[in-house]
C-alpha cells in the first residue's frame, strides 16, 4: 500500500463532502492552476492502490468521476477512522443525476477558491437534502445554499446564496416557481427567520440542451424574472463561470438580473 501524503489526505475529505468530484474540480480546489494534470495523477493513483474507485466512462473524451464505494476499500478505512463509521455512511448518499451534481460541485468548487483567493470565509455549504430539513414544506427546495463572509469597508457582512442548476428543460411554470418561491421566502421573512440574516440571492446557472443554447435558457429565465418582477435572481451560464475562473465566478460581470440585463459582478472588487 502507499503511503499517503498531505495533498492525499487532504483528497480523501474533500471527495466525502463533495460525493463525487472529478481532476478538474480537485485541481481548482487543491492546486496551483498552472499545473493542469496533478490532480488527475494522484487521482489515478489513489484509485489503482483502492482508496477512490471511479465511474465508468461513457467515452474517452469525458474525464472521470471518482467517489468512495465499495471497492475503494483502503480510502473507506482511513474515512471511518476519521470520522466514525455512521458519519461516513451517512455521506455516501445516493448519486441521482450524475451530470446535475457534476455541476453543482463545478460552481463549489469555484466558489471555494474564489473564497480562499480573495479573502472571503465561505462559511457553509449545504445540499438539497439539508435544506429540506430547514425549510418549510411549502417552499422549492433548491440545489444548495451557501452563505459567505467578508469585509467591506471594515465592516463585516454576510450574503447567503441559493443555487440553480438547469441541466434539463423545465417549462415556464416550473422555472417561475422557483422565482416566486425565493421572493416569498424573502419577503415573508421565512428567509431571515431560518438563515439570521438578510442578505440573500438566488443564481440560476443554465447548461445548453439539444434543444436550447444555454443563452437562450438565460434570457428566457431573465424574462420570467423580469415578468415576475424578481430581484434577487441572477442568471448566467456554466461555461460563463468556468471561463471566468473561480475569482471571476464571484468578481467577473456574467450575472445577468433585471436591474443589470448586460450582467454584473456578485461582489464588486475592492
Amino acid at each position: 500500500m502507499i503511503r499517503l501524503t498531505q495533498r492525499d489526505i487532504q483528497t480523501l475529505h474533500l471527495l466525502l463532502a463533495y460525493r463525487i468530484l472529478t481532476p478538474s474540480q480537485l485541481q481548482t480546489l487543491l492546486y496551483p492552476l498552472s499545473t493542469q494534470t496533478r490532480a488527475q495523477v494522484n487521482l489515478q493513483r489513489l484509485y489503482r492502490n483502492k482508496f477512490v474507485d471511479r465511474l465508468d466512462r461513457i467515452s474517452p473524451t469525458q474525464p472521470y468521476i471518482y467517489l468512495f464505494s465499495r471497492y475503494s476499500v483502503n480510502g473507506n478505512k482511513v474515512m471511518k477512522a476519521h470520522y466514525g463509521e455512521q458519519y461516513f455512511k451517512s455521506k455516501l448518499t445516493r448519486l441521482g443525476a450524475i451530470q446535475h451534481l457534476v455541476g453543482i460541485n463545478d460552481v463549489r468548487a469555484l466558489t471555494t477558491r474564489a473564497c480562499q483567493e480573495l479573502g472571503y470565509t465561505l462559511v457553509c455549504w449545504q445540499s438539497s437534502e439539508e435544506l429540506a430539513g430547514k425549510l418549510p414544506a411549502s417552499y422549492v427546495i433548491p440545489d444548495a445554499y451557501f452563505l459567505i463572509r467578508r469585509q467591506v469597508d471594515g465592516q463585516v457582512r454576510q450574503s447567503g446564496v441559493f443555487l440553480e442548476i438547469q441541466f434539463t428543460i423545465r417549462s415556464s411554470q416550473a422555472i417561475n416557481n422557483k422565482l416566486n418561491s425565493f421572493r416569498k421566502m424573502y419577503f415573508s421573512g421565512v428567509y431571515n427567520q431560518v438563515f439570521g440574516i438578510r442578505g440573500m440571492r438566488a443564481l440560476f446557472v443554465y447548461a445548453p440542451t439539444l434543444e436550447s443554447t444555454a443563452e437562450a435558457r438565460v434570457k428566457n429565465g431573465l424574462k420570467l424574472a423580469q415578468q415576475s418582477g424578481v430581484t434577487l435572481a441572477h442568471f448566467a451560464t456554466l461555461h460563463q463561470l468556468k471561463s471566468a475562473g473561480a475569482v471571476g465566478t464571484l468578481q467577473s460581470p456574467i450575472w445577468r438580473s433585471i436591474r443589470k440585463p448586460e450582467g454584473v459582478e456578485l461582489f464588486s472588487k475592492a
